[in-house]
């Protein structure tokens, strides 16, 4: 008998969760292998959590045939994703659960990012669940559509007169004067660990996927 999936608030409270963390190495060919070997660690974690996630059902994989040269061709269907059309909330649920596994997150906090599109509702639609306020910003030019899924998350929308890289360094700067928690899919120097997050959840595609190619379709993908 299967155990029953739980939310993503009971997930927080009670499902263990490692913190691997990475120490910095003497090269730079040292740091990418140390970080490759810390998102592979991740991976089963990450898959773990989707897996007990009540409302993260798997994807279709959809067979488009054979390509000469090629093989056989699958199509992971995303826009199945939690409602949301779209993998990037695989990112934004891991991250935040990752933030409250750590102590770092708590419900009633405000969390906040930088988007052009999906990383915002993903990050939306994770608040929304954790019983946090979410703070989005956008670039100006964003298109109307997108910023009303996020909306509809019951997110607040900050646009900038800007593009993609001034809303960043927006975001950032206010993250700071306000104590706002930061949730980015883009890292650098000092901000690594909530990018490497979001980096890690999007494996669960890869792995449903090889799932599904083997059980449903007998294809042994490879390597």
């Amino acid at each position: 008998m299967s155990q029953q999936k739980k939310s993503l608030s009971e997930l927080s409270e009670d499902l263990e969760v490692r913190h691997l963390v990475s120490e910095p190495k003497e090269t730079p060919l040292e740091d990418a292998v140390a970080l490759l070997n810390m998102i592979q660690l991740e991976i089963p974690v990450a898959l773990a959590f989707h897996k007990e996630l009540k409302e993260c059902e798997v994807t279709p994989l959809v067979d488009l045939g054979e390509i000469e040269g090629i093989g056989k061709v699958f199509l992971k269907d995303e826009g199945h994703r939690m409602g949301m059309k779209a993998f990037k909330v695989l990112g934004g649920t891991y991250a935040l659960h990752r933030l409250e596994v750590r102590g770092e997150l708590k419900e009633g906090d405000t969390v906040t990012t930088f988007t052009d599109g999906n990383h915002g509702v993903g990050v939306a639609y994770a608040a929304q669940h954790a019983g946090c306020r979410a703070v989005i910003y956008v670039p100006k030019a964003m298109v109307r559509a997108r910023r009303e899924r996020i909306e509809l998350l019951g997110a607040e929308l900050v646009e900038v007169d800007g593009d993609y890289d001034t809303t960043v360094a927006e975001v950032i700067k206010t993250a700071e004067e306000k104590g706002w928690i930061l949730v980015g899919d883009t890292s650098w120097e000092g901000y690594e660990q909530v990018p490497r997050d979001i980096t890690s959840a999007y494996s669960t595609i890869f792995a449903e996927a090889l799932t599904q190619m083997w059980e449903g379709h007998g294809v042994e993908p490879r390597t």
